[in-house]
């Protein structure tokens, strides 16, 4: 982009920012602010309905205000595909169903949840939830060029992980601030085994759009380019962890928060040693070498003796050669003038950048007889077909014996012993410095939590910042810490949060709903109440008629057998069992006449939220119902490619590409064009919530879209390998793979008559019945019973 237009993007953006959030003089208090109090726990209050959970009586006491009561409970056919869809993003299987649906045990349902909080699959589904809202994604940014982050699918892996391994809530947040700090981390020292995961965890620091290995220009667009970084950064980590927008305060004191631009910068000087305009590494050079100094040296030393010998090998080879090369080319220019000759072996021989003009159209005239390779040495003289392959053999053993690389990590880590200070900048221009900042967090959430920098050990270079500020962010005390995290997790189960903006939770965002709800779960995420019971290991999953030895055996991702839920501070999983054991998540979606009337958006949550499923269940659950989901887990992204049409694909040939959708290629400006149909976002900043829509292009997908018409392909092929040609039993199977449950006698009479006329249509062709099948097939996956759950 032009200088002269970032520039007036820039200033007409500060004048915006002005504008919107008025002057300093109007920032309003701290204390009018409910969210910047103290998470205290609320008496909960009695009900005249039946509560399971003491969720329940908050829900119920506002619904009983207006004389509402909650719905009965799904049946078990609904609730198992809820609760496996909202814990893995997959449908149940036939054999998880039949489980269920079975034990008639008191503590069925509980039993049904703890096995897929157990499944390795849970942290394929809410490691998703974290890396949209942590901004992350597999490119740079930066307009079209959008380049390459190889390194960043690492941290994608830490994430699934620490989800599947129900990582405490703090210290999960703790290490993807100042993992480096935490571990000890030197530049040019040890990285150790026990040390790779929190330096991978730092990548959380590096998710904002960085195009600066792009960037170029004159010095003051380089600057505003890095500074760019610097505040996006900053903008993903309050949003992310405290649900506060900050940026309105890069040029003022932000009017709807309790927060001054003196504060704002104080937030960049906590990531400034490391995003400091003046001495800024490009982004794919911020790596972090894996293994001790004499590890690495004893690597290095290995892999330069390899490459002496093959560089021997080689260049024998081509000195053996330049004689012959000379004799093939005399013999093939013999029939010519010897002055020709002469003219045309020193235009060979003469260096490609000194050759005269001249020299080039004798080469281009007698091109095919100058080109000399390998081959036609070996051809011509069996001595040099000897020798050739000799050292090729020779070069093959040699890097059989090369080790492989040491493992790099894309890390954020400071390596300057003495970083410069910040300063504000005033009115937020990157060229307008103003007075010096210390680092620092903000004041109106730190009365019972000040932010205190440790004194930094003799020898240590890293400032200890991010420590104090990880300290300061997963404190008890952080009013805003436990919330936001809580009212994601509500989010993502009821499809709204308890505070409907789930990145603000600030004063100009909405107002919860349930606010006293909010502080229970927020205190029982910190401090339980309840011992929560161990998780039991999860049961077998069946994939296109065999046992899937996913949930057998431990993931590389982790979530195999055996891992419990314990009764820790800060577990995501308790408080998902906590949400999913109620009675509000339980009841069924039946709307009625009375709610309608008195809620119609069903904000007081009368009734369990119908939900489409999201842009990647979409997709996966395609993929696992028609017998292909590749269920390897981690790894570089899988590709995406943009066809000549427009649109963006997977090549369905390549390796990986029918795994979850949580390993395709992250790119911002190339969005899969199936999944960003279905409101995946492109990922500019941070996305804690999407906007869900219903377009016509999402039906003409399913209906058109390669992807789709091969998904029905593959599930009718499937029917006939597991129900045989018995037609009944076929749309039986369909059904309940699909929607978790057998036709209806409408719905099998319909598919029925669809059959019948499909097979008309392909009356002349020979596989008329299996085509009308597959057409039947990705009706059923377009079907609106696949596409939501009750």
């Amino acid at each position: 982009m032009p200088l002269a237009l970032r520039t007036l993007l820039g200033f007409s953006f500060a004048t915006a920012l002005v504008c919107a959030c008025g002057a300093a003089d109007d920032t309003p208090k701290p204390e009018a602010y409910r969210p910047f109090k103290p998470v205290a726990r609320p008496k909960v209050p009695e009900v005249r309905g039946v509560a399971r959970i003491n969720v329940d009586r908050f829900i119920l006491a506002a619904l009983e205000a207006k004389q509402l009561g909650l719905n009965p409970e799904a049946d078990r056919a609904t609730l198992i595909r809820r609760v496996c869809f909202d814990l893995t993003g997959l449908p149940p299987t036939l054999a998880e169903i039949d489980q269920f649906l079975a034990d008639k045990s008191p503590d069925a349902y509980e039993k049904m949840v703890d096995r897929y909080l157990a499944s390795p699959h849970y942290g394929e589904r809410w490691g998703k939830f974290w890396l949209d809202a942590a901004g992350y994604a597999d490119s740079n940014g930066y307009f079209n060029a959008d380049s390459d982050r190889p390194l960043a699918w690492k941290y994608r892996d830490f994430v699934v992980k620490s989800f599947n391994a129900d990582k405490p809530y703090d210290q999960f947040v703790r290490e993807q601030l100042a993992g480096d700090e935490l571990v000890g981390y030197a530049p040019g020292g040890d990285v150790t085994p026990a040390m790779v995961d929190a330096l991978t965890a730092t990548h959380f620091l590096r998710n904002a759009p960085d195009g600066t290995g792009e960037s170029d220009g004159n010095p003051d667009e380089v600057r505003t380019d890095r500074f760019t970084v610097l505040e996006g950064n900053v903008q993903n980590l309050m949003n992310c962890l405290l649900g506060l927008t900050v940026q309105c305060a890069r040029c003022h004191d932000h009017k709807f928060e309790p927060i001054s631009q003196e504060e704002y910068f104080g937030l960049q000087a906590l990531l400034f040693p490391v995003y400091n305009p003046e001495r800024w590494t490009k982004p794919n050079d911020r790596l972090v070498t894996v293994g001790t100094q004499s590890e690495l040296a004893v690597v290095q030393r290995k892999m330069e003796f390899i490459d002496r010998q093959v560089k021997a090998a080689q260049t024998a080879l081509n000195v053996f050669a330049d004689p012959l090369r000379d004799q093939l080319l005399d013999e093939r220019l013999k029939d010519l003038p010897l002055a020709t000759r002469v003219s045309i072996i020193d235009a060979v021989k003469a260096p490609k950048g000194t050759r005269k003009p001249a020299q080039n159209e004798l080469l281009k005239t007698h091109a095919k007889a100058v080109e000399v390779g390998d081959d036609d040495l070996a051809k011509r003289f069996p001595e040099f077909d000897a020798l050739r392959t000799q050292v090729k053999q020779t070069v093959a053993a040699r890097e059989k014996e090369r080790p492989k690389p040491p493992e790099k990590i894309a890390a954020f880590v400071e390596t300057d012993p003495n970083p410069t200070e910040h300063h504000v900048l005033k009115r937020g221009l990157h060229n307008q410095p103003g007075v010096e900042v210390a680092p620092g967090a903000l004041e109106a959430l730190s009365k019972q939590n000040p932010f205190a920098i440790a004194p930094r050990p003799a020898g240590r270079v890293s400032t200890g910042r991010r420590t104090a500020f990880a300290k300061w962010v997963t404190a008890p005390e952080n009013p805003l810490f436990a919330r936001v995290m809580v009212n994601r997790i509500w989010q993502h189960h009821f499809g709204t949060g308890l505070v409907a903006t789930t990145d603000n939770l600030g004063s100009s965002g909405a107002k919860p709903l349930h606010p006293e709800l909010l502080d229970y779960l927020a205190a029982e995420f910190m401090q339980p109440s309840l011992r929560q019971p161990n998780l039991l290991p999860p049961f077998p999953r069946k994939e296109g008629g065999t046992e899937s030895s996913a949930a057998l055996s431990p993931s590389p991702l982790g979530g195999g057998v055996g891992e419990g839920l314990q009764p820790q501070p800060f577990s995501v999983k308790a408080i998902h069992r906590l949400i999913l054991t109620s009675a509000v998540y339980r009841q069924t979606s039946t709307p009625h006449d009375k709610l309608a009337a008195v809620d119609p958006d069903n904000h007081l949550l009368a009734r369990f939220p119908l939900r489409r499923l999201d842009a990647e269940a979409v997709r996966d659950a395609m993929l696992h119902v028609s017998g292909e989901l590749d269920m390897h887990t981690g790894g570089p992204y899988v590709p995406s490619k943009r066809t000549p049409e427009g649109t963006v694909e997977i090549d369905e040939k390549a390796p990986g590409a029918h795994k979850r959708s949580i390993y395709l290629q992250q790119r911002r400006t190339q969005v899969v064009t199936f999944l960003q149909l279905f409101d995946a976002p492109s990922i500019v900043t941070t996305c804690g919530k999407r906007t869900p829509s219903t377009v016509p292009l999402q039906s003409l997908a399913l209906l058109n879209a390669e992807f789709a018409r091969a998904r029905g392909k593959a599930f009718a092929a499937r029917l006939v390998r597991e129900a045989g040609d018995d037609s009944a039993k076929r749309l039986t199977l369909a059904f309940r793979l699909a929607c978790g449950r057998e036709p209806n006698r409408d719905e099998r009479e319909v598919c029925e008559t669809f059959l019948d006329k499909q097979r008309g249509v392909y009356a002349q062709d020979k596989d008329a019945d299996a085509r009308a099948w597959a057409d039947l097939c990705q009706m059923v996956l377009a079907s609106n019973a696949f596409l939501y759950t009750e």
